[in-house]
């Protein structure tokens, strides 16, 4: 189900900003504006750390990934060969 308002603490804050964004607006932002967004619920996050929750799938990747690398099956490449797959 697509989220239609989320409320969004600009730093600083948006020109008439109510502290909520419709998906709407969000399409008429510029990359710029999204990216700064963006930027901003990040730091809202990491401000109250004990507030995040992981869902518990996350602790299922992890731990097949350590029994991955304890068993040998893991592969790893540099920093370097991941931006080359990612960027292309």
């Amino acid at each position: 189900m697509p989220i239609s308002t989320i409320s969004v603490v600009f730093n600083p804050p948006l020109p008439q900003s109510t502290g909520s964004v419709s998906a709407a607006e969000i399409e008429k932002m510029t990359t710029s504006e999204r990216l700064q967004a963006m930027e901003s619920l990040w730091d809202a996050l990491c401000r109250e750390p004990d507030k995040l929750n992981s869902p518990n799938w996350h602790g299922e990747v992890l731990s097949d990934r350590r029994t991955k690398i304890e068993d040998g099956e893991a592969s790893f490449v540099s920093l370097k060969e991941a931006r080359r797959r990612l960027l292309g």
